[in-house]
């Protein structure tokens, strides 16, 4: 059966809506950081898919329903049964969202996680997760500049 999209027109995703293999699925946590960005820079609070030009929209929708999943964004989702990822139309971020994405915006703790693990280990590592472990980073830094 071939992916239907047609759906996803309706709600303002364009460009080439191609099938994406379940292998190219894994966590890519520097899409789900600019996936974070883009949420946080939305001007309103209107549900909207989240797009970035220079990647996949399937791709894209996978990852912010992770996100979804992972309680870190706020928004509607539909699914249909002929197509491989929900369309999540995303109002904002939670507080844990916010949180996780300040952790991966210090530069010194993402170039920190980024040199201690590989892509594939930071793939692996569950967002929930690597969002505390970023946060203790961010913490620790915090505490160090107040003296504590």
């Amino acid at each position: 059966m071939t992916p239907n999209y047609s759906h996803w027109r309706k709600h303002g995703i364009v460009g080439v809506l191609t099938h994406v293999r379940i292998a190219d699925m894994q966590n890519d946590i520097e899409l789900t950081r600019k996936i974070l960005i883009a949420i946080r820079e939305k001007d309103n609070l209107r549900p909207a898919p989240i797009q970035l030009h220079d990647f996949e929209p399937v791709l894209v929708m996978r990852h912010v329903k992770r996100l979804y999943d992972d309680e870190m964004i706020e928004g509607h989702v539909s699914q249909t049964l002929d197509c491989e990822a929900p369309m999540v139309r995303v109002t904002d971020m939670t507080t844990d969202g916010h949180t996780f994405l300040a952790g991966l915006e210090d530069q010194q703790i993402w170039e920190r996680l980024k040199s201690a693990l590989t892509v594939d280990e930071l793939a692996q590592i569950p967002l929930k997760a690597l969002a505390k472990i970023a946060w203790e980073l961010a913490e620790k830094k915090i505490r160090a500049k107040v003296g504590l």
